[in-house]
């Protein structure tokens, strides 16, 4: 059994991410003790940047509540996690971005 974590930053509904990380978990899928979580980062409601406070380092966890706080649980938890952003200006978008800050925590 794997937890597979999925991570889409584009922010188009129609964009090529999705269809590409469908593709590379569609065996896995097939496996029913496989445990797929698919993170769509633009739908996030609740989602702020590191602020380099470094509170994170004596416990581990970010001390921000907020939407990013699940999925750096379920990152934290995974055997795999797949990550799809468009580039923009030879950069990640800004969603896949503030969540990579905000991994700091589990380094």
């Amino acid at each position: 059994m794997s937890k597979i974590v999925v991570l889409i930053a584009s922010t188009r509904a129609d964009s090529n991410s999705e269809p590409i990380t469908d593709i590379m978990v569609e065996g896995d899928r097939a496996v029913p003790e496989n445990k797929i979580i698919v993170h769509r980062l633009d739908d996030l409601k609740s989602a702020h940047g590191c602020k380099a406070c470094h509170k994170c380092k004596p416990s581990n966890p970010c001390v921000q509540k907020d939407d990013i706080s699940i999925v750096i649980d379920d990152i934290r938890k995974a055997d795999v996690v797949i990550a799809s952003t468009p580039l923009y200006f030879n950069h990640s978008a800004s969603q896949y971005k503030m969540l990579e800050d905000r991994l700091y925590c589990l380094f």
